[in-house]
């Protein structure tokens, strides 16, 4: 079995390597010149990261997790926004993308650094906020 800090590396390196994958993919769309689309692409990503940093930071301001004696997991909101954000903009990623983000969520178990329920309510809460609107968009643009 691998050691902790060896999983430690993996863990960390799980949600650059994925936003990598994300921005190359992104990538298609200016080097093809779909403007729409590379718009649409880029205010995602961006309005993901408004959602996963506004939710820490009000819940450092508020203490909301905390109150409810949780985490919430930055870790788990960041993979889950650029795991959506593979699948809408590439359907065929979904089944690698969903099982990478379900190992990630067991390592990052496995390591200690959140409870499932950390991790869940994080990703209701990140998704609830990410998701309607993503979806919103990729039906506008798909138009």
């Amino acid at each position: 079995m691998l050691d902790y800090k060896t999983l430690d590396f993996i863990a960390d390196i799980y949600t650059p390597l994925l936003l990598l994958a994300l921005i190359i993919l992104m990538a298609r769309s200016i080097f093809a010149a779909e403007w729409p689309r590379s718009r649409c692409e880029f205010f995602l990503l961006c309005y993901g990261f408004i959602v996963i940093y506004g939710l820490m930071l009000v819940d450092q301001l508020f203490s909301i997790w905390p109150s409810i004696g949780l985490d919430y997991s930055t870790h788990t909101a960041a993979a889950l926004l650029v795991v959506i954000l593979l699948c809408l903009l590439q359907p065929s990623l979904q089944k690698i993308s969903w099982g990478s983000f379900l190992i990630y969520a067991l390592l990052m178990r496995y390591q200690h650094y959140h409870t499932v329920t950390d991790m869940v309510s994080t990703a209701i809460v990140s998704g609830a906020l990410f998701i309607p609107v993503a979806q919103k968009f990729i039906r506008v643009y798909s138009e």
